[in-house]
């Protein structure tokens, strides 16, 4: 289940583009795109809370979970529209980790340095890769 959020500090901007040829790498003509971007006002950074949870995860689940969390902290993993011409990327600034048996961890951005705090030992040792028959 994901819940759905407001994404704060942005402003909205019309932006015209141009469709490009996928075979030519040329213009179309006449194949104009608008689309309404939003971007951080006045340099000020925009914020996205995600929420998601899954009832009942198994262990691989989990780590799947905690993946899918790592691609989008790093920006690897984009989402949205607008992922071809660079946007939907995320930095990760806090995740709020709960876990099966009240364990919780908390990952946090400090400049350039990560805190991670809370049953961190759960991660290394439980969830620390994808347990399967084909990838042992």
């Amino acid at each position: 289940m994901i819940d759905e959020s407001i994404i704060t500090n942005v402003t909205k901007e019309l932006q015209t583009r141009i469709k490009i040829d996928r075979f030519t790498g040329g213009t179309i003509e006449g194949a104009l795109l608008e689309s309404q971007p939003v971007w951080g006002r006045n340099g000020e950074q925009e914020n996205l809370k995600i929420s998601w949870k899954v009832k009942e995860a198994s262990d691989n689940e989990i780590t799947l979970m905690l993946m899918v969390l790592k691609d989008l902290w790093s920006g690897d993993l984009a989402i949205g529209g607008g992922k071809a011409i660079g946007r939907g990327t995320l930095q990760g600034l806090k995740a709020d980790i709960d876990l099966p048996e009240n364990k919780q961890v908390t990952i946090e951005r400090n400049g350039d340095q990560l805190n991670i705090t809370g049953d961190t030992q759960v991660l290394m040792d439980k969830y620390n890769q994808f347990k399967t028959a084909d990838h042992e």
